[in-house]
Parts: structure tokens; C-alpha cells; sequence
């Protein structure tokens, strides 16, 4: 991953003039995927400057085609990504404007907005705090009838992981059966070694942190240890001080919507 993102950053003085047609499309892409590449590197700041400048990559390139509405998507996939960036610098009240852009842009190039609008729609109503978890649940129960409907997916493990899996930090009584259940189905489809297998993982560790009985901290912690780097000072992720911070019921939910967007501790080096 750091290697094609470095690669990319080597194409881009390039093209870092270009002003129109087939050379102004390559730079928008290539902006696009360096905010791509930079966010699972935890290049939080740097993946938010390449999603604004694809943006207005995005606005140049449309006008320049006489409104090729194909940079309209690409607007609104920049925005998503400016959007996620937004949260994980924990500025969630920031992301809704560019959530909202890329609903119009989509709109504006005749389609739907995908299920991705209503996930982060939904991810930023949880990092707001529990005052605004209807309003999470319902973007959660949107977003898989959005897959469906979009032909986005259909594998039941894809719905769940767009919809159940949040929906069970939500209420984690609920859902702490149903997350353990969608890490193993995860796991059955996608492999141990998968992105989805670590994020299934992860959410189902925030649903038992969240629950607190003592059976569903050592799940919980068991499934951080299984999924994140061990660390030269014993902790494998963020997350796994939670049981020593004794925290009230209401202080660790605040916590774990913390908690949840920090960015993982680096590999023993």
C-alpha cells in the first residue's frame, strides 16, 4: 500500500499543471487515489488534501468537458473520502456538508446515492454521541436496502457489514451475539487475513467493551489481540485499556465512539 502510494506521489509533478482534457483527467484520478492510498496509512491530513483537490479537479474537469456528468461520481467519491477523513479527526459536525455535497453530485448525475452516503451519514451521527443514535439507527437500516436496491451487494455478510455490524454498538444487549456471529461469517467468506475480517472484529470488540459483562471483555479483548500489531509497551490496540480506565457506563461509551477512530498502534519494531 505505502509503496503505491509513494509511486503515485512520484507520477504527480507530471501533471501537476495540467489544465485541460486527457491531462486534467489524469491528475483528478491520480489525487483520487492517493486519498485513497493515504487513509488506510493513517495519512489522515494528507488523504484530506488529495479528497479536496480531486474535488475541485472533479468541478474543473466537468466544465472543461462541456458536463460530462462521469466527474460528477467522481466529485461525490472525493467527498466520501474527505468525509471519512473528517471523522477520524473527530470534526464529525464537518462531515454532513461533504456527505451532503456528494448526495448532490450524485443527484445531479442522474443516480442514487449509494449505501456509502448513508453508512457515513450514520458513522458521524455515532461519533456525535448518543443524543443522535436514532438518528444513526435509521441511516443503518437504510443503508442495506440501499445496497439491494443499487445492486451494490447482495451476500448477506456484505448487508450485515453495512448496517448490523454499527447497529449492534448501538445496542450492544442486542447485538453482542449477532456482531460474534458476523466476525465468523466474515471470516467463513472473506478469510482471517481480510480488511472486512478486521473491521467485523474490531466492531464486534467495541460492542462487548460497550456491553462490560465479564464474559464480553474477554471476548472483546481477545478479538484485539487476534486482529492488531503487538506494540513494544504490551498493548496491542488503543482500545484494550478500556477495562483499566474504569469507566462509568455513560464516560466508556463516550470512550469507545472516541476510541473507535484512533488511529492503530504501530508494529514492534
Amino acid at each position: 500500500m505505502e509503496e503505491g502510494f509513494d509511486a503515485l506521489l512520484l507520477i504527480l509533478p507530471s501533471v501537476a499543471n495540467a489544465r485541460h482534457g486527457q491531462a486534467l483527467r489524469i491528475r483528478l484520478l491520480i489525487e483520487e487515489k492517493l486519498a485513497w492510498f493515504a487513509l488506510p496509512l493513517n495519512r489522515i491530513d494528507l488523504a484530506l488534501t488529495h479528497a479536496r483537490r480531486a474535488m475541485k479537479l472533479a468541478v474543473r474537469a466537468f466544465r472543461e468537458s462541456a458536463g460530462v456528468k462521469g466527474y460528477l461520481l467522481h466529485y461525490g467519491k472525493s467527498a466520501l473520502v474527505a468525509s471519512i477523513c473528517l471523522q477520524k479527526m473527530h470534526r464529525p459536525e464537518d462531515s454532513f456538508a461533504f456527505i451532503g455535497a456528494a448526495d448532490e453530485a450524485c443527484i445531479a448525475a442522474g443516480q442514487l446515492p449509494g449505501s456509502e452516503h448513508l453508512r457515513q451519514r450514520g458513522a458521524s451521527f455515532i461519533h456525535m454521541g448518543s443524543l443522535y443514535d436514532d438518528l444513526a439507527k435509521r441511516a443503518f437500516t437504510k443503508a442495506p436496502k440501499r445496497m439491494r436496491r443499487k445492486n451494490e451487494a447482495e451476500h448477506p455478510v456484505d448487508l450485515a457489514m453495512n448496517g448490523l455490524r454499527q447497529q449492534s454498538f448501538l445496542s450492544p444487549a442486542w447485538g453482542w451475539e449477532k456482531s460474534l456471529e458476523l466476525v465468523e461469517d466474515v471470516k467463513a467468506t472473506y478469510g482471517e487475513r481480510s480488511m472486512q475480517y478486521g473491521v467485523a472484529a474490531k466492531f464486534a470488540a467495541l460492542v462487548g467493551l460497550k456491553l462490560a459483562t465479564k464474559e464480553a471483555t474477554e471476548s472483546a479483548l481477545t478479538l484485539l489481540d487476534a486482529t492488531s500489531h503487538a506494540a513494544s509497551h504490551g498493548i496491542s490496540n488503543i482500545l484494550s485499556i478500556t477495562p483499566d480506565l474504569k469507566l462509568s457506563p455513560q464516560d466508556r461509551d463516550l470512550w469507545l465512539r472516541f476510541a473507535m477512530n484512533e488511529t492503530p498502534l504501530p508494529p514492534r519494531t
